[in-house]
């Protein structure tokens, strides 16, 4: 995925973009959502973050990452 690689190069921007375009095409996927809240973060957008792992666990109630990033 396109987006994951640019995060994995520390291309958070260029991640952010894609995977709000991805989020518009599959609003039901929590892995796009976690993924998108966790490149939020990393750019610093904390807000951003949070509101989108209660996202992911309104998708997802038992998904471990997202449960995991919002006890820290």
């Amino acid at each position: 995925m396109l987006s994951e690689a640019r995060y994995r190069s520390g291309d958070f921007a260029g991640a952010r973009k894609h995977l709000e375009t991805l989020a518009e095409q599959a609003p039901e996927s929590a892995e796009i959502e976690y993924m998108l809240a966790i490149t939020l973060g990393k750019l610093g957008h904390l807000s951003g973050k949070q509101s989108g792992l209660e996202r992911v666990l309104k998708l997802d109630p038992g998904h471990i990452g997202a449960r995991h990033e919002l006890v820290k």
